[in-house]
């Protein structure tokens, strides 16, 4: 049975439509509270996203990218 995941790149596209999405919102209707939540949920995506970065950097020096790539 195949696996129905996306790949990384898929999620990476998804990714940076959401970014863009991010970006462009309307603020303004957001309560205090709300926009404290959400500025609050933005750092914890960028500090996950920060671990998933590491984890593509030790996966691509494991596989001696940078040489193969002459980087």
């Amino acid at each position: 049975m195949a696996d129905a995941r996306p790949s990384a790149a898929v999620l990476v596209d998804q990714l940076h439509s959401l970014i863009d999405e991010l970006q462009t919102v309307d603020l303004t209707g957001c309560s205090d509270s709300d926009l404290v939540d959400v500025a609050a949920e933005t750092e914890r995506a960028i500090a996950r996203l920060s671990f998933a970065g590491d984890r593509q950097v030790v996966e691509a020096t494991e596989r001696d990218l940078p040489r193969k790539t002459g980087h």
